[in-house]
């Protein structure tokens, strides 16, 4: 049904194994510009690493994966997963390329762990969720994010279904909230919360978003706390 949506935004479609590549080039490039990527594979990570984790992110999500071409370029993409997804199965190659950085990175599977645990402590029971939001750096400012999220939100709101949307970049924390009055977010700072209420609470509740972000050493987490769609 989510793909069904999607193809309804003009220049895009699903992505399929076919886009590997391209998929690769465009999440390797945005999870660079990105503070807790690269606290979490490391300052020190080799640029490839990059590479091996934007692969992690596209089997992870094969099957949830939708972007938005420019002629044959690929310029944008989203992963929505619904409650009932599939479960995943990765290649070979990605497992002996994770147990290569797991033990090759200085850290990183502490740094893992804690991350893992983050995610895991603030998930949303029966959410529709939005791991993946990017755009290529030569094609931002033109409304692509709006155009792909949008079409999941109002889905969402239809049928009364949470949405959780996960973000480590600022901008797109400004991007949620403009769309949705975050009522909270939660932020994890290595051994305390911080808890931020934000808007009105008289309207009607009809979702859940999750706002993930970071500045230096922080990582905001996925929020329990109601949205309210506008």
């Amino acid at each position: 049904m989510m793909q069904t949506i999607l193809e309804s935004v003009p220049g895009s479609r699903r992505l399929t194994v076919d886009d590997k590549d391209a998929t690769l080039d465009l999440l390797e490039t945005c999870l660079q510009e990105v503070p807790v990527y690269r606290w979490f594979l490391g300052e020190g990570a080799p640029p490839e690493a990059y590479r091996w984790l934007a692969q992690a992110m596209f089997e992870m999500n094969v099957h949830a994966l939708h972007g938005v071409f420019d002629s044959d370029e690929l310029i944008a993409l989203v992963a929505v997963t619904e409650p009932d997804a599939p479960p995943v199965t990765v290649s070979e190659e990605l497992k002996a390329l994770n147990r290569h950085y797991m033990t090759s990175i200085d850290n990183f599977a502490e740094r893992f762990r804690e991350f893992g645990r983050a995610c895991a402590d603030a998930a949303v029971s029966g959410a529709i969720d939005i791991p993946i939001n990017a755009v290529h750096p030569d094609h931002r400012r033109r409304g692509l994010s709006v155009r792909l999220i949008e079409p999941v939100l109002e889905y969402a709101r239809r049928r009364g279904v949470p949405v959780t949307g996960s973000t480590t970049h600022p901008h797109m924390s400004a991007f949620y909230s403009e769309r949705v009055d975050v009522l909270g977010v939660q932020t994890h700072r290595r051994s305390h919360s911080v808890d931020a209420s934000m808007g009105p609470a008289s309207r009607r509740h009809v979702g859940l978003i999750a706002v993930r972000h970071t500045r230096e050493d922080r990582i905001a987490v996925r929020s329990h706390h109601p949205v309210i769609f506008n």
